[in-house]
């Protein structure tokens, strides 16, 4: 499963959220759409991650240059959802949770704005 995964943007109470989902041939961003949703949304993203998948190491790579490129982008932010699971474990385990904020609930996430 993790190979069939891509960005998915949507908004819940006004924020972008952009998920990591399943391919399903709905219209996805490509990588580099998500440093663009990041840098137009001016800080108001939550990246939401799935709780049962593992997350493969591209996506831990693009969290990383993601959170430098939102650190070079003064002002911008972004927070993390990801409910308990082997996707919260890796990101527990490098330490990514501490360097990004992390959430358990997508409600929770967008408050913190």
């Amino acid at each position: 499963m993790t190979d069939d995964l891509a960005w998915w943007l949507r908004y819940h109470h006004g924020v972008a959220v952009v998920s990591l989902t399943e391919r399903d041939g709905s219209t996805e961003l490509a990588d580099d759409g998500l440093a663009k949703v990041i840098a137009l949304e001016r800080g108001r993203v939550v990246l939401e991650l799935p709780p049962k998948v593992a997350l493969p190491s591209w996506v831990l790579g693009k969290l990383i240059l993601l959170h430098r490129r939102v650190q070079a982008a003064r002002g911008t932010q972004f927070r993390l959802c990801c409910p308990e699971g082997p996707a919260r474990e890796e990101l527990r385990l490098t330490k990514l949770d501490r360097l990004i904020p992390t959430f358990e609930t997508l409600d929770d996430a967008v408050r913190d704005f």
